[in-house]
């Protein structure tokens, strides 16, 4: 149940009012008359106290949230807006919430057709497109075109107003011609001592009564005075007195059909207001926008039921807390002097930044210029406080995209996010924005990093085989595949399903790897080990045969080759292309598992059976080594050479271990809750793990 809300619309004859309770609206009568049209003369603040007052009779309760009905959209930026806020809160009023009229309107048309389909047994909702909302009110007639929103106001498109169709200047024509044909007027206008005036005041009454009454006859009388001739005016007196302005209407009606044309032109075409009724303004309406006209009766209060509409809906308009996404961080700083003047920002939302780089300058009290810079480098996502804004320490000025973490950063135990299938192999784009996984029938799904959602997927045209597939992005961000087949590896453009190149012809491919860039391609195959460009031009053939699929590696910039032969470890330069051995290994009998170089290449994962050992490069010499419990399956550095993934052979380990890459000490272990892991990888900005856990790729965050 929401709290009672009151609909208040303030027109400028008569202010009308409802209140909203438990899903049910009433109308509030103005307690002297019985009307449920209020006069205008009091203040705005004193007028909303009465209405306040007599809401709350009515309710038997406090109503402390009002919704103002206003004119146009811009809402509190207004000066409208301000005066109504301002005049709201003191009447007493805790929330103040603003609605722009022709919006009312229209969820008031709403309403009334959802009452008809109701009646009908149709269920049918009114047809999408521009509205066009006139509201013909005392002071001019108002068009706003709505671009409507089923269960919404809409958006207001454009507008425009014509003071010449406002019901007060049409009764100042019906006074003239009444003068004109009246000659016994004249003297009671011209007299002195205020007769005169009051006569025009009365005259005007007169005009606006006859004025209303021809709207339903086709003639109308009545007297200024009880001792004063009977004045006859008709409907053709009316509408050739509005002649002129009904031409006005027409030229702005023109101008409206052409903007609206370009949006899929006029759907409907609402009238509301005090003056919605007169006949004339039906069919000038009509003719000039070519299509029928609609009146919501009771005209007058059109806007204050869509806005009782509006007020019913508060209680879905809730919204919980948002998680805030992995990586995005609040920027704040210490200002100098506690606060001082935002001058704006130095680069637009979107633009990437470096640590140190100014992001923002602001003024303090003593006039000094400070520039506010970046602890890290990142993204600006949002910035929240505008030019010219008075800002203090400590104030979220900002949002931003971590591009990086420090080690500092890391959390001791990675946040699980997500489970997205693929179970078979993982790989994070250049900009660690985008995730690529595999499942075991072979559809190689991208994803969101930070949301899990898919964005594109591709069928591998090829039995999955481990280690024989890889996938990168292009320095441009476009994903590229490499898979082997029975004749070779082919590399595919994903988004386009091209093939751009096949290589390492034959059926003897055991690994495939791309360099971080996607650039470059390491196939190890039964009798060498090579690399290409992705289009297909051999660049290095390391004529060693490796003793597995597992003894292959290629750095990540693809300039070293490391492989394991009966001979030894050795590592090839792509750009010398000379063959550098590690070191021999003598008595060889057992079985490589796994070859991976650290982020820098200088240091070398070497997994043979259970034995894990860190070999320094060129040198050769054992860092550190250690026994595991199973076979190792893969081993991942992180980014910043710290940390080292390893996955182990199940059943003596169904868990990712994490260990420190100077001493080989386990720092943390990533458990398993549905199967095996089997791969893990870090994605270039050190936010994100990805590990497999059975037949899915389990997404998780190291800073958080």
């Amino acid at each position: 149940m929401s709290e009672p809300i009151m609909v208040v619309d303030v027109g400028t004859m008569w202010t009308k009012a409802a209140i909203v309770a438990d899903g049910e609206s009433q109308m509030l009568k103005e307690p002297s008359s019985g009307s449920y049209c209020w006069p205008p003369h009091q203040l705005l603040t004193p007028r909303l106290t009465a209405l306040k007052a007599e809401a709350e009779r009515l309710l038997g309760a406090s109503v402390d949230r009002v919704l103002m009905l206003t004119p146009n959209d811009r809402g509190p930026v207004s000066a409208g807006g301000r005066v109504m806020i301002t005049a709201c809160t003191a009447a007493g009023f805790a929330d103040v919430e603003l609605l722009f009229l022709p919006g009312a309107v229209t969820m008031s048309a709403a309403d009334s057709d959802s009452d008809s389909d109701s009646d009908s047994g149709s269920d049918s909702e009114p047809a999408p497109g521009q509205v066009l909302v006139c509201d013909a009110g005392a002071s001019a007639l108002r068009l706003t075109l709505v671009q409507s929103d089923p269960g919404g106001p809409g958006t207001p498109w454009a507008s425009a107003i014509v003071p010449e169709c406002g019901g007060d200047s049409l009764d100042a024509l019906v006074v003239e011609a009444i003068r004109k044909k009246a000659e016994w007027l004249k003297p009671m206008l011209n007299a002195d001592g205020g007769a005169g005036e009051r006569t025009s005041i009365d005259l005007a009454d007169l005009a606006r009564r006859v004025r209303h009454e021809v709207t339903d006859a086709d003639t109308a009388q009545d007297t200024l005075t009880p001792a004063t001739p009977v004045i006859t005016f008709s409907r053709e007196e009316l509408e050739r007195t509005m002649r002129q302005p009904l031409a006005k209407l027409a030229a702005v009606c023109k101008g409206l059909r052409a903007q609206a044309a370009s949006a899929g032109g006029i759907a409907t075409v609402l009238l509301a207001g005090g003056c919605a009724t007169t006949p004339a303004l039906q069919r000038a309406l009509s003719t000039a926008l070519a299509c029928p006209v609609s009146t919501l009766p009771p005209v007058e209060f059109a806007a204050v039921r869509g806005g009782c509409e509006w007020a019913r809906s508060a209680a879905s308009r809730r919204r919980p807390a948002m998680s805030l996404a992995v990586g995005l961080r609040g920027l704040t700083w210490e200002i100098p002097g506690g606060a001082g003047h935002l001058m704006g920002w130095d680069l637009a939302p979107g633009n990437a930044y470096e640590e140190g780089q100014s992001l923002a300058k602001i003024r303090d009290e003593g006039d000094a210029i400070w520039d506010l810079t970046a602890a890290a480098p990142g993204v600006l996502e949002q910035a929240f406080a505008a030019d010219g804004a008075l800002v203090a320490t400590s104030d979220v000025l900002a949002v931003s995209r971590q591009t990086s973490i420090a080690p500092s950063d890391r959390r001791p135990l990675p946040l699980r996010l997500a489970a997205v299938p693929g179970g078979q192999f993982a790989a994070f784009s250049q900009d660690s924005r985008q995730l690529a996984t595999l499942d075991a029938d072979g559809v190689l799904r991208i994803s969101d990093s930070e949301t899990a959602v898919e964005l594109q997927n591709f069928r591998v045209g090829a039995a999955v085989k481990p280690r024989t597939v890889d996938a990168a992005t292009r320095p441009d961000g476009s994903w590229l595949v490499a898979f082997a087949d029975n004749d070779g590896v082919v590399v595919v453009e994903v988004a386009t399903g091209r093939r751009i190149a096949r290589v390492a012809k034959g059926d003897g491919t055991r690994s495939v790897q791309f360099s971080d860039d996607g650039l470059l391609l390491c196939t190890g195959e039964a009798e060498r080990a090579r690399i290409w460009e992705n289009t297909g031009r051999e660049l290095l053939s390391a004529k060693d045969r490796p003793v597995s699929g597992e003894a292959v590696a290629m750095s990540r910039d693809g300039r070293l080759v490391a492989l394991v032969s009966r001979d030894g470890l050795f590592t090839w330069d792509r750009t010398t292309r000379k063959r550098h051995p590690v070191r021999p290994i003598r008595r060889f009998s057992g079985q490589v598992r796994h070859l991976a170089f650290s982020w820098d290449a200088s240091r070398l994962l070497f997994a043979m059976d259970s034995d894990l050992e860190m070999i320094a490069l060129p040198s050769g010499v054992t860092l550190w080594g250690t026994s595991l419990r199973a076979p190792v399956l893969a081993a991942e550095f992180a980014p910043d050479d710290q940390l080292v993934a390893v996955a182990s052979h199940p059943p003596a380990e169904t868990s990712l271990s994490l260990r420190n890459t100077v001493t080989g000490e386990e720092v943390d272990r990533v458990s398993s809750s549905a199967g095996s892991c089997g791969f893990a990888k870090f994605s270039a900005d050190r936010r994100f793990l990805v590990s497999s856990e059975g037949d899915n790729a389990v997404l998780r965050a190291l800073a958080y």
